[in-house]
């Protein structure tokens, strides 16, 4: 049995907060300030899923492979667009729902599933220069972007589809890295210092994507997110975090938040937008903080339950109900 990385579980979970937290504007009140992180978390999302994707059967041949990717995120997909109808009422039709219910993150990784596909295929044996180049490449090609649809390279623009490509390869580099034994815990302490030296210095080039004349230092945070990614993911081997999973309540609940990333992505912007639940979070700061939070964590994992019964329906055999409800 294939042994399961603790680390990218606890990875998750803190994609999942940040990715939250900086959604959370209107819930924050008079904290709104707060609700940032959305890169990072997006970075850490990207790290993740990248890291197992090289580990699976290189010989397989492509639509095989791409089939696994669709079986992996899609039930989730239509799930989701099931429940918007029936649960929400959602005046968006079903196959509206199906194509981008699943937001830009969805059809951005399976882009990215066919290009790896290939990278695999083709440049397995030069992944780090390939990292190299599109670091490069995704800097220059700023230049030549749109530049309105570019005033912040992590907002609302397809440019993000690009560079955000570069963490995922990073995760899958890491990810080989780890399988071969190349990359263990160690006894240094400089993880989370230099991991916080990074964040800072990304939150300090980013803020010149407000300056009109200055705003291409933003591509300058593509260097300080890959310290984010990849310290993150040493912090997150050390046996002090692991034991995090260990404590009976709060590994439980961390695990769960970390396997439900994928749903908690898929909703909660729709959630955030949903005027019945909004009414009632943004008057009651600061337990609205609190209701949208348990709002959201149902919402994911009532999805993840509908999504698992989707796919138990068109296999053989019967329903294992426990699978079923179980995220880990």
């Amino acid at each position: 049995m294939k042994k399961r990385d603790l680390s990218i579980d606890l990875l998750k979970f803190f994609a999942c907060v940040a990715i939250t937290n900086s959604h959370f504007d209107v819930v924050y009140g008079p904290l709104s300030p707060i609700a940032t992180g959305g890169a990072i978390g997006d970075i850490l999302f990207f790290f993740a899923s990248g890291f197992t994707i090289f580990l699976s059967n290189r010989g397989e041949q492509f639509f095989d492979y791409y089939k696994r990717r669709i079986n992996r995120i899609y039930p989730t997909v239509f799930a989701w667009a099931l429940m918007r109808g029936a649960i929400f009422s959602s005046d968006k039709n079903f196959i509206d729902v199906l194509l981008n219910g699943g937001g830009w993150f969805v059809s951005c990784i399976m882009l990215y599933y066919i290009v790896f596909y290939f990278i695999r295929k083709f440049m397995f044996g030069y992944l780090k220069q390939l990292l190299f180049a599109i670091v490069i490449m995704s800097m220059g090609l700023y230049f030549v972007w749109d530049k309105p649809s570019i005033y912040n390279i992590y907002g609302d623009t397809y440019y993000k589809w690009i560079h955000y490509f570069m963490f995922m390869l990073q995760g899958a580099i890491i990810g080989l890295t780890v399988k071969e034994g190349r990359m263990t815990e160690t006894k240094s302490r400089l993880e989370l210092p230099i991991l916080m030296i990074c964040i800072v210095s990304f939150f300090a080039l980013f803020s010149f994507k407000s300056s009109e004349s200055m705003n291409f230092i933003q591509i300058f945070t593509f260097l300080p997110l890959l310290g984010v990614a990849y310290y993150s993911y040493r912090l997150c081997m050390k046996k002090g975090m692991l034991r995090l999973l260990e404590v009976p309540i709060l590994g439980k609940t961390i695990r769960t938040i970390g396997g439900l990333c994928l749903e908690i992505y898929i909703c909660q912007m729709f959630l955030l937008k949903y005027d019945p639940l909004m009414s009632v979070v943004t008057k009651s700061f600061p337990f609205g903080i609190i209701l949208a939070s348990l709002a959201i964590f149902v919402t994911a994992y009532i999805l993840h339950c509908i999504s698992n019964i989707w796919i138990q329906t068109f296999k053989d055999g019967d329903y294992d109900w426990k699978s079923v409800v179980k995220v880990f």
